[in-house]
């Protein structure tokens, strides 16, 4: 394999993450293809591979957020009729 289709790859696994705890696994694998390819801190990869990071990162972050406001502020109405019915 190639450093230009493990970037990419690597690029579209962050991308994918679906957690917080996926994207930290993708960024151990993006410490290894730097260390992989001996690419410095400077390097475009490195700052693509921190932007991307830092994006989904933040997209995650609200997303769970705005779950976990969701849950804990659900009210819930039930009728009185409903009520009655529950313990008839």
């Amino acid at each position: 394999m190639n450093k230009n289709y493990d970037f990419a790859s690597l690029i579209k696994d962050i991308v994918s993450s679906s957690s917080l705890d996926e994207l930290r696994g993708c960024v151990v694998k993006g410490n290894e293809f730097l260390t992989k390819y001996n690419l410095p801190e400077g390097s475009d990869e490195f700052k693509k591979l921190t932007t991307v990071v830092k994006l989904v990162r933040m997209k995650l972050k609200s997303k769970k957020k705005h779950y976990d406001e969701s849950i804990v502020g659900k009210t819930y109405t039930i009728s009185e009729s409903k009520l009655i019915s529950i313990f008839s």
